[in-house]
């Protein structure tokens, strides 16, 4: 918002209020077509002639209602408030990028006619892989982990195994897939990034007035550690004292796109991971999950020998809980013991927790155990129970770095019916990383109120039925 908008606004408000004693409900007409100008004009870029046919149905309803004498406009805006959010949400999915690139694409093909890809040399077990893809993946396979197990968090492994038998599949809502706070944090740190690629001291700056922000939408399923910091940041606190003493696996779930972003960084990767941490989790076996998290999506984009990812690892931290944690991950690699195995020796033999300690090294050991098998992997993590929807959305983003989108069954990416932050929106948001000229994308966050309403009604019901037997 420039300042020029602002002394708009602001004019817009101090007419309405000294006029309306003077001339009644009619007064309401300049919010209203000041707000929705600016919601049109700046927020969103709706196409002029959908915002003229806007413009024409509001002249309706206001007409209607002032020929019944009155000028009710709690009613007026009940009317116009839906054929608001459906002209947004049909502009918004027009614009959205349909697919994800493959290796000789160019994508989005209108934005790079006038933008210069960058390129980077990338190589997986498959060979090169397009440096768009590579974050697309990373994003939409954090939304695949995170939706597709959100349906088993907090469950035991007995009760996972008793209630959904058969093929993984999305049943959060009605057979679709929703996101949870996990996929949210990782697009919010993405886009910070986008923002201040080089200034770690901008990129704190940004992303904590987007957690204060995100917090006043009211999500659902929220972190203890996260809601305290949220709060602090709400009562002033600075960014380097908000975050509480917390180890839980809350920055691990973000930070993969920072490892992918800085692979070849070791500085400004470590830096940018501790920014994005400490701002929430300033225990140290939160610092160590969210690098060990980093490091193995750095080692991914680059390539290397998997001796190194086990040494690069172990100077994640000088913590002896990591340390101990870690030398078991790799017995348990070199035994080719299966994942059940892995958290029940990491001491969760009923469910897995959401400790970094637990969540991390299990999220690691099922990637590696089934590295060209997604399916397998994702399966064996919901079996585990426990956390699932964070560990899902670390290992999917794992997966989504080491073979893109094409790594996902379909059906679990086209599944997901999340909206406003919905696919298209991390596709476009991955898209830009590989663009020369890279900046945060518009969307549609002005609804999240609304879907997180639809959200918590969602667990609400889940929460019910967990009640029963």
């Amino acid at each position: 918002m420039s300042i020029a908008d602002a002394v708009v606004l602001a004019g817009a408000m101090a007419a309405t209020w000294w006029l309306w004693p003077r001339f009644g409900p009619v007064t309401g007409v300049i919010p209203l077509a000041i707000g929705h100008f600016f919601l049109f004009c700046n927020v969103f870029r709706i196409h002029r002639t959908k915002e003229l046919a806007w413009a024409g149905l509001c002249l309706v309803n206001v007409v209607a209602w002032a020929g019944w004498d009155e000028l009710w406009w709690p009613g007026i805006l009940v009317v116009q408030t839906p054929l608001t959010i459906a002209l947004i949400a049909w502009e918004h999915d027009r614009t959205l990028v349909p697919r994800c690139p493959g290796p000789t694409d160019q994508w989005p093909p209108s934005r790079l006619s006038r933008r210069t890809a960058v390129t980077e040399p990338t190589h997986t077990r498959g060979g090169d892989l397009h440096a768009a893809s590579r974050f697309v993946g990373c994003l939409v396979g954090t939304a695949v982990g995170d939706s597709l197990l959100l349906i088993g968090e907090g469950l035991s492994r007995r009760r996972i195994a008793r209630r959904f038998p058969g093929t993984l599949r999305h049943r959060f809502l009605l057979g679709h897939g929703l996101v949870s706070d996990d996929t949210e944090h990782h697009a919010l740190v993405a886009q910070c990034l986008l923002a201040h690629p080089e200034i770690v001291d901008a990129f704190s700056r940004r992303f904590a007035w987007r957690l204060r922000w995100w917090f006043l939408c009211l999500p659902a399923g929220i972190g203890m550690a996260t809601l305290k910091a949220c709060l602090r940041l709400w009562l002033g606190f600075p960014r380097s004292r908000s975050g509480v003493a917390s180890g839980g696996d809350g920055p691990a779930m973000r930070v993969a796109i920072i490892g992918a972003r800085f692979a070849a960084d070791n500085d400004q990767r470590r830096a940018y991971v501790d920014a994005a941490t400490l701002i929430t989790h300033l225990h140290p076996h939160a610092l160590a999950g969210a690098h060990a998290v980093a490091e193995t999506s750095a080692w991914i984009v680059r390539g290397d020998e998997l001796p190194t990812l086990w040494a690069i690892l172990k100077g994640c931290s000088d913590d002896s809980t990591w340390g101990e944690r870690l030398a078991v991950l790799r017995r348990w690699h070199d035994s080719g013991d299966t994942v059940d195995d892995l958290a029940t020796v990491l001491g969760c033999p009923q469910h897995v927790s959401g400790w970094s300690m637990h969540a991390v090294p299990v999220a690691i050991g099922a990637w590696l155990r089934h590295r060209s098998d997604s399916t397998a992997g994702m399966g064996a993590i919901f079996r585990c129970g426990g956390d699932t929807d964070t560990i899902g959305a670390i290992a999917g983003a794992f997966y989504g770095l080491d073979g893109g989108e094409a790594a996902f069954d379909p059906q679990w990416v086209s599944g997901i019916v999340d909206f406003p932050l919905s696919v298209n929106v991390l596709r476009r948001i991955g898209s830009e990383f590989a663009a020369s000229d890279a900046r945060p994308v518009r969307w549609a966050w002005p609804l999240l109120p609304v879907r997180s309403l639809v959200f918590l009604t969602t667990v609400l019901i889940h929460g019910l039925r967990r009640i029963l037997p």
